[in-house]
């Protein structure tokens, strides 16, 4: 957990920077009686072990292995690919698609490229939440392509569990790794 250390120093310290970027204000009227000022953003105290968390849902994902899945989630647990529309699943869902994933990959992996974690105190995203960036590898079956694809997942923890997962991919990577070259068009449409 010596990352999870230097990840929580460089939030803390991100957290600093941008507490000495407020601007400064001149108002010298006595704030005896004013709430305190809550910070936006802090190091959520559940750092590791909502980052454990986290871990074992992607790494039970590569298995399709619907027990730990349903362990580590919340019975209303959400899961959304972040596209337009916005496609969301439950962990059913999840499951199944990942399941599917078993059938047409091998060798799948996952390389934790970096994962923080953080408590949003007031507003409509309040609550600790996990952020992961990450390479997953697998092998096509069908072509014996190997591809890796960056992605990052944003989670929401409640009570120990994933209750709100957003995930971005890089679709592109997967196109080029099977060959296909985007060619950008000169014409107007």
């Amino acid at each position: 957990m010596k990352n999870v250390f230097k990840l929580n120093f460089a939030i803390f310290m991100i957290a600093i920077i941008f507490q000495g970027c407020q601007p400064e204000t001149s108002d010298t009227s006595d704030t005896s009686d004013a709430p305190d000022e809550v910070n936006p953003v802090d190091i959520s105290p559940n750092s590791e072990a909502d980052i454990a968390v986290v871990q074992s849902y992607i790494d039970a994902l590569l298995k399709a292995d619907s027990v730990t899945l349903r362990s580590v989630t919340t019975s209303d647990f959400q899961a959304s690919l972040v596209k337009n529309p916005i496609d969301s699943s439950g962990i059913d869902e999840v499951i199944s698609s990942w399941a599917a994933n078993l059938k047409t990959r091998s060798n799948q992996t996952n390389e934790t490229v970096a994962v923080m974690s953080v408590r949003v105190n007031e507003g409509p995203y309040q609550g600790d939440w996990v952020q992961y960036w990450g390479n997953y590898s697998a092998s096509m079956n069908e072509t014996g392509v190997d591809i890796i694809v960056p992605y990052f997942i944003n989670t929401r923890m409640k009570n120990g569990k994933m209750d709100r997962s957003f995930s971005y991919y890089d679709r592109l990577a997967i196109f080029e790794a099977q060959g296909y070259k985007l060619e950008l068009s000169d014409e107007e449409d």
